[in-house]
Order: structure tokens, then C-alpha cells, then sequence
């Protein structure tokens, strides 16, 4: 009897037994009874061994391929038999023998009969692919359970199955072995557009974007390798297909393929070529100078980052749409530990998706390193000065990527962030000082101003700072005893060396007295009165104009060689 190809763990629809006996006068006939036992066996041709546990059976009973099993079969019609209920959960070349003993009155004989071989192909491929105990095909509400690092080795697995129930949970069908036309192919799914990843089955080779031959080893119908990789982020879909088991083809969830993921950047990594820290004074001379002062906006870090795989390979598909990161920066005085402890960003924005090109985020930020009243609560006095300040960043999004090569110690000597240049600087308490003076009520007088900062005793002059700028604009007078209108202020400039005299306060021709405030950033600010509370005063100095004239009783004076 001829049997088409079939499927495992399918009913076999239509298979039959058709029985023959001989009427004594050298003719056969139908054999002319109802419901018979007949002696059914199952033989495997390739493999040539029948796996055990998966079974062909006919309704409950499973057949043997060792002897014969006594089987009740269900008459259809004249010698016609039928294998009701007729399964093989296995797959491979087979071939099913049937033998009935009679005795009819003529002879008593058995008769006896084989199939023609057939095949029995698995259901489907089953795609598994797992890190220890996460299945990475594994989604609740269309979202992967897990995540995987990308280019880092997870387990991945190729079953041939039987259909299972209804189509689910089928078993693996041990007898397979695959043919020569055993082909697969990887296809990008997350993101929808963007560049494709490599996925190498074990760490050697890449499977290719369209349908090509691969090779699998299987055994007992599993092909397997704790070596796969996926160098993206995203995910993908793999699919596999078996294009002539016997003439038969059968693919991994009919030709849909299973999708695997949820892969994410190994870490971030600053690019040295794109990353400096530019201070308030930078003297590209002797950098031993730079500086900036403490609370000012001033620290301009420009980095690139970069998402990379374990290989250190850019993944040019981060970020996907659910990722966020957060940019923190920090200081450390390698010298004094009461340094404050972090930066501030002027910007407190995180990075958006559009920042990111190809798996790159190149940004330029201010901040500066937080100016306490009274230096954080750690003295009653200003602080510092800092004068070995490095300066370091993290960014960490929100599947706890962060960056790579942590090497300052924060808290009870945790890494937490990377440095961004080996170059260190001065953060200094500042303030700006305006003196009480006197001048001749005709002439035009001249202010002096000066840039001071704490030595850790003192407030000293601060020599280096040539760069800081005022203007009369923010300058005011007030009247104390002067009377009549006030006179006019001009002057703007820079600072030589942290003092100028370039703030005029035109000549009032009469006597008196006048209050000068100057407006100041807040970073020069002071506590000027010692009843005030808060360190955020402006400077001041009183100026008083009157009549200046020589010794009454000295005429004339000489000086002789």
C-alpha cells in the first residue's frame, strides 16, 4: 500500500488495510469479516533505528518495531480496514507491515503484507533561544520580558518538532536528520529602519539576510550552540526551512520565523578625540594656572559617547524609542577630600533621540561646581582653594547601560564615574572687592577694583585672572553727602591681573560723600556685613570728594645732590 508523506503528531487521514483470502479454487476474494485483530509493526528505514518515547500508534496502542502488536481494526467495506486514530509523533522514512491468520475451511494461513516506505517530516522548527534561565523570545504585552547584551553569547537552539497540541509544545522529533537543502535567514525587527546586526550561530560564522544554505549539526532533532551572538541592539527574526525532506518542505512557525530579543549596548564609551574640559582661564602655556571659580557656569565639557557591543563595535541602532539616559558630571580634588561634591549642569536636560547619530551623542555643556554659602556646611568660613581638580561624567539610560572605565572614587571608594581628561585645574571661592577712597572734588577719579580669592587663610589677589570683565553699566552711586546730582560713571574693560582702576566716576566739583555699589555674578559675591546671613552681597565702598592742599609753612622745596 502506497502512503503519501506526512506530518508528525498529525492524524493520518485515510490510511487503510486491505485484506485478500483465498476461496479454495485458486481466487482471492475480500476477506469476508467484520471488526479483526490484526498483527501491526513499524519498521525505520532511515534512521535505521526507532527512537524510543515517540511512538506510531493506532488509536491508544503504540506499535513496536521489535514484534508484532495485536491491533483491533474497524471494517469499512469488503477486505477494507481502517488504522483509526493512526499518529507518528516521530519523523524519518518509515514502513508499517500488517499480518492476519485465518482458517477458512480451505487452508488455514497467514497472510501478510508491508507498505510502501513513507515519510514522516517534523510538524516545524522551533527557535529557542535562552541567557541561563531568560527566554529570549519571551513578550508580555508585545514587549520582550528580557534583555541581552549585544555581541555577548547566549544559547540558541534549533528543534525539529511534532505538532504537539494543536500546534504548540510539540515534541522534538529525535529521528530527524536534515537534507541537503536545509536553508535560514535573519531579518532585522526592531528598529523598523536602521542597520542591520550580525548574528553568528557560533561565534564563527554570520547567517545571511536571505534565504542561504547553512550548516546545523542536529542530533536527536536538535541542532544547538552556546556560542550565539547578535551584534545590534533591536532585535531580529530568524528563520529556518528544510526544503526537501523527502520531497516535503517545513519552515519555523510556518515561514514567520521566531523573533529573539531584546538586545542592548554592552556600555558607553567617551571618544578621547571629542572629549575636553575647557576652564573660565585656560593657559595653554602652563595649565597649572587654569582655573575657574567655584559656582561659576563656567567648566565647558565636550564629549562624544558612543554605544558600543561587547566587542567594543559600535551599535548604530541605539537608542531604540523606549530609551532615556541621564548625564551626570562630577569633581575630585585629589588633595583635599571636603571638595563639594558634584557638578551642576547649566542644562539639566537629558539627551533626546535625535542627539543620537549612529549610536554616537557629541555635546557640548556647561556647568559648574556648586558654590555653598558657607562651602557645604563643612566650615563657617569660604573654602578651598582646590588646586588638583579632576573632572569626570556617567551616563546611564534607563537598562542601566552606563559608561565604561569608572576610575574616581566617590563614596566609600565606589566608582561612579569616568574621567574626562587627565588635565586637572583650580576651582577657587572668589569675590570682588571695590575700595574706600578719597579724591580732589575737580578731578575725574579712578576706582580700584580687585578680584580676590581664599588661600585657605586669606583672600590674595588674584594675578591670573585678566579675562573678567565690568562695565559702569552695572555700577550705581548713591548719595550720602554730596547733594545735587549725582555724577556720571564710564569705564569698561577687563581685568589686568585681577585689579583696574578703569571704572570713573566723573568729577563732581564739590565736597562730599557717595556710596558706589557694583552688581556682580554671583560667584563673586560675599558676605560683606557680619550681620548678614547669607553669602550673596555685591560689593561697595564709600568715596568721599574734598580740597587737598600742601604744608602751610613749607614755600618751596629741593631736593640737593
Amino acid at each position: 500500500m502506497s502512503i503519501d508523506g506526512q506530518v508528525a503528531g498529525v492524524e493520518i487521514d485515510g490510511l487503510y488495510l486491505r485484506a485478500l483470502e483465498s476461496n479454495g479454487n485458486g481466487t482471492c476474494s475480500p476477506l469476508d469479516t467484520t471488526n479483526a485483530n490484526f498483527d501491526l509493526s513499524i519498521q525505520c528505514i532511515d534512521p535505521a533505528n526507532c527512537s524510543e518515547g515517540l511512538k506510531f500508534k493506532v488509536g491508544s496502542q503504540a506499535l513496536k518495531d521489535d514484534q508484532p502488536v495485536s491491533v483491533l481494526l474497524s471494517n469499512e467495506g469488503p477486505g477494507v480496514y481502517k488504522l483509526s486514530q493512526a499518529v507518528y509523533d516521530n519523523a524519518g522514512l518509515i514502513r508499517l507491515s500488517a499480518s492476519y491468520s485465518f482458517d477458512n475451511g480451505f487452508e488455514a494461513k497467514t497472510l501478510e503484507a508491508d507498505s510502501e516506505n513513507f515519510a514522516v517530516r517534523p510538524y516545524k522548527f522551533n527557535i529557542v533561544a535562552t541567557n541561563g534561565s531568560k527566554d529570549l523570545t519571551q513578550k508580555t504585552n508585545a514587549e520582550f520580558d528580557y534583555t541581552q547584551v549585544a555581541g555577548d553569547i547566549f544559547e540558541f537552539q534549533v528543534e525539529a518538532v511534532n505538532y504537539g497540541d494543536n500546534g504548540s509544545n510539540g515534541e522534538v522529533t529525535l529521528n530527524y536528520v536534515p537534507s541537503a537543502q536545509l536553508e535560514a535567514k535573519v531579518t532585522r525587527s526592531i528598529p523598523v529602519n536602521g542597520f542591520n546586526g550580525d548574528f553568528s550561530y557560533d561565534g564563527n560564522t554570520n547567517w545571511p539576510t536571505t534565504w542561504q544554505s547553512v550548516a546545523l549539526d542536529f542530533s536527536h532533532g536538535t541542532a544547538s550552540s552556546a556560542t550565539a551572538t547578535y551584534s545590534e541592539v533591536g532585535a531580529f527574526k530568524v528563520n529556518v526551512r528544510d526544503n526537501d525532506y523527502y520531497g516535503m518542505s517545513f519552515s519555523a512557525d510556518r515561514g514567520l520565523g521566531a523573533e529573539v530579543g531584546r538586545f542592548i549596548p554592552d556600555r558607553f564609551e567617551l571618544v578621547p578625540a571629542n572629549t575636553s574640559v575647557t576652564n573660565y582661564v585656560t593657559d595653554n602655556d602652563d595649565r597649572t594656572n587654569d582655573f575657574t571659580y567655584l559656582g561659576q557656569y563656567a567648566l565647558a565639557f565636550d564629549y562624544k559617547v558612543k554605544a558600543v557591543n561587547v566587542a567594543g563595535k559600535i551599535t548604530k541602532n541605539y537608542p531604540l524609542l523606549n530609551n532615556s539616559q541621564i548625564v551626570t558630571f562630577f569633581a575630585e580634588d585629589r588633595f583635599d577630600p571636603l571638595l563639594p561634591d558634584l557638578l551642576e549642569k547649566i542644562d539639566g536636560s537629558s539627551p533626546k533621540q535625535e542627539d543620537w547619530v549612529e549610536g554616537a551623542y557629541t555635546h557640548s555643556e556647561l556647568a559648574r561646581l556648586i558654590r555653598y554659602e558657607n562651602c557645604g556646611a563643612k566650615l563657617d568660613s569660604p573654602c578651598g582653594p582646590y588646586n588638583n581638580v579632576g573632572y569626570g561624567m556617567n551616563i546611564l539610560d534607563n537598562d542601566a547601560v552606563e559608561l565604561s572605565d569608572h576610575d574616581m572614587y566617590l563614596d566609600a571608594g565606589v566608582e561612579q564615574a569616568t574621567t574626562i581628561s587627565k588635565q586637572t585645574s583650580r576651582q577657587l571661592y572668589g569675590r570682588w572687592t571695590i575700595a574706600d577712597a578719597y579724591g580732589p572734588i575737580s578731578n575725574d577719579f579712578a576706582t580700584t577694583m580687585q578680584l580676590e580669592y581664599f588661600d585657605g587663610t586669606n583672600f590674595t589677589p588674584n594675578t591670573d585672572d585678566s579675562i573678567t570683565s565690568f562695565d559702569a553699566d552695572n555700577a550705581e552711586l548713591t548719595d550720602v553727602s554730596l547733594g545735587g546730582a549725582l555724577p556720571t560713571l564710564s569705564g569698561s574693560g577687563r581685568f589686568a591681573n585681577g585689579v583696574t582702576q578703569g571704572l570713573i566716576i566723573a568729577a563732581p566739583n564739590r565736597n562730599g560723600e557717595v556710596k558706589l555699589d557694583y552688581s556682580v555674578d554671583d560667584w563673586l559675591k560675599y558676605k560683606w556685613e557680619d550681620d548678614h546671613a547669607r553669602f550673596d552681597q555685591s560689593p561697595s565702598a564709600n568715596i568721599v570728594f574734598g580740597f587737598f592742599y600742601g604744608n602751610d609753612r613749607v614755600i618751596y622745596r629741593r631736593r640737593l645732590n
